[in-house]
């Protein structure tokens, strides 16, 4: 019966402890975590300061090294050959975007434009530059459509 039981003691900890449980000293492990984790219930470890938890940012925060953790042999034999690559950013990423964009109606492609360019606007000028690309290669109308919208919110793009 007590080792049934040993599965839920760790739930129970993370429940009321949340998930920053590994900050709180007792509970650190002696060689620490690189987790994104911030905010919420027992922040304990200065919370990242002001610093950014996401990427892409353009304020010094994480970004992808796009290289292992480890160094592996560049081919392994396992029945065969098997290999790691590196992970290549391919324009499908922005297809299913434009398909959704595209089935909208005149009407929507505006509102979805205004409402978007409503808080990019209150952005800085290289951020607005930077976010335009991406509706651009969704779909050129998405794109033009954002852009007008914002230099219509009073942006200098």
């Amino acid at each position: 019966m007590l080792q049934a039981r040993l599965f839920s003691y760790a739930d129970a900890h993370r429940y009321r402890l949340g998930a920053n449980l590994h900050q709180i000293p007792i509970n650190r492990p002696i060689n620490g975590a690189n987790t994104h984790h911030r905010d919420g219930f027992m922040a304990v470890n200065g919370n990242g300061g002001a610093a950014p938890n996401y990427w892409p940012n353009s304020f010094g925060g994480p970004h992808p090294t796009n290289k292992p953790a480890q160094v592996y042999p560049k081919n392994v034999r396992v029945e065969g050959t098997a290999a790691r690559h590196a992970f290549a950013d391919v324009d499908a990423d922005y297809e299913q975007p434009g398909i959704l964009y595209n089935m909208f109606s005149d009407d929507e492609k505006n509102r979805v434009a205004a409402n978007i360019a409503s808080s990019l606007s209150q952005t800085p000028e290289f951020i607005q530059k930077r976010q335009l690309k991406h509706f651009y290669r969704a779909d050129k109308d998405y794109g033009h459509r954002v852009e007008a919208a914002l230099k219509a919110a009073g942006s200098k793009i």
